[in-house]
């Protein structure tokens, strides 16, 4: 997940080390907004003067040159930063696991309640249910900049108020409008806010990890704070102490906790110790996210093919999608006829379509061979049109030797 300025919450769906594994793919947008509330805000502060003669004159441009574009000078985000994930568990219940996105020009603090779409790999990210209308925090003070978020130790969600009168780049002004505003005004200020729950009693003692044994270090990797976990894992792999090994894998194997089961996961791969008895043991766990990680630790195994292709059928989408990706890696009949039967079976997904034309073996005609044979291209629809024209520019623009007859031929036109 990622911020950017008026799109405050995106996802990207498909690692990027799979959309460069062959140069041919068309131009996607691979990165998806997945707020259902976008644009709008609720301020506090009235929009600085500035600002709304500035949109005031780009509308007036807009409708000039008879563009369908509108920009508003507030209520609706500009300035987003900062998203943030809570995983800890001092904030109430219905707080956990939102994303928290800080919104600098319009002095607020926004939450999200991030969920999974069905049937999709991607999210959705909601309102709250107590904040339809409102924000999770919002200021009155107009120099109110809360550029970063974190989360500490003890669960507390940290606030970075950058705090200066103007927010935004100089280049972004008109020469006219800041005659009289001084971007510097502010620059010796800031402030770091804690947000807990009433009567919360707020520490600043220094956890002093660095000085506990690789053996607390495991202990920690089932802390209810996700803070203790990341943290404990952190230095596990930094110590490089191999002798914690039997019990990470412990961890891995018997804790009830999905957390930490994930944290031991990610030791036992750190340390070089994911091998294939370990890794099954991941795509049959009760987690989905366990079971798509596993599949990406996977790939290294070419033993494990027959269990990338299962998986294609997995229930989850996050891991049936994971493993179309991950089987892309294998240039095998079978791997070309998974691939074609989780197309046929996803084919309304744009994701599924690029992550599979992502690899050679998405993009071959032994998929597409596949596809025939098993009716693919019977009855069209928009959407087996887009693969379909997403596989020709393939096809077009690596331009081997009779690939475009191939494909004419196979489709009946010539």
């Amino acid at each position: 997940f990622f911020t950017e300025n008026s799109l405050h919450i995106q996802h990207a769906p498909i690692a990027g080390r799979y959309l460069f594994r062959h140069p041919f793919l068309p131009s996607y947008d691979v990165a998806l907004n997945i707020s259902d509330h976008d644009p709008e805000m609720f301020q506090e502060t009235p929009a600085p003067y500035w600002r709304q003669e500035r949109t005031k004159r780009r509308n007036e441009q807009f409708a000039e040159a008879k563009l369908d574009r509108h920009e508003y000078a507030e209520d609706h985000f500009t300035g987003a930063s900062g998203g943030t994930f809570y995983g800890g568990n001092l904030l109430p219940a219905d707080y956990r696991g939102s994303v928290f996105t800080g919104e600098v020009a319009g002095n607020l603090i926004h939450r999200d309640v991030v969920q999974p779409l069905p049937n999709s790999p991607t999210f959705v990210a909601k309102r709250g249910e107590k904040e339809k209308t409102t924000e999770f925090l919002t200021s009155s003070d107009p120099w109110f900049r809360p550029a970063q978020l974190s989360v500490g130790p003890n669960g507390v969600l940290y606030v970075i108020d950058m705090y200066r009168q103007h927010i935004e780049t100089p280049t972004a002004i008109p020469e006219d409008l800041k005659e009289e505003m001084n971007f510097f005004n502010g620059n010796k200020l800031g402030r770091i806010y804690q947000i807990a729950p009433k009567g919360t009693k707020l520490t600043h003692e220094a956890p002093k990890l660095r000085a506990k044994s690789s053996a607390e270090l495991v202990a920690l990797l089932a802390h209810p704070q996700q803070w203790w976990r990341l943290n404990a894992q952190r230095l596990l792999l930094e110590k490089k102490d191999k002798s914690v090994l039997p019990a990470v894998t412990d961890i891995f194997l018997t804790h009830p906790d999905a957390r930490a089961r994930l944290h031991a996961f990610f030791v036992l791969e750190g340390l070089n110790a994911l091998m294939p008895n370990l890794i099954k043991k991941a795509l049959t766990d009760a987690q989905p996210d366990l079971r798509a990680y596993g599949l990406i630790e996977a790939e290294k195994w070419p033993e494990l093919v027959p269990e990338l292709i299962e998986k294609t059928t997995d229930l989850s989408p996050k891991v049936s999608f994971q493993a179309c990706l991950s089987l892309g890696q294998y240039k095998t009949p079978a791997a070309s006829t998974a691939l074609a039967r989780s197309l046929s079976k996803h084919v309304q997904d744009k994701w599924y379509r690029m992550g599979i034309l992502s690899s050679e073996t998405g993009a071959s005609f032994a998929l597409i061979e596949v596809l025939q044979k098993e009716g693919f291209f019977d009855r069209m629809t928009p959407d087996k049109e887009s693969f379909l024209n997403d596989f020709a520019h393939v096809v077009r623009t690596r331009n081997r030797s009779g690939e475009a007859q191939r494909l004419a031929l196979l489709l009946g036109k010539k």
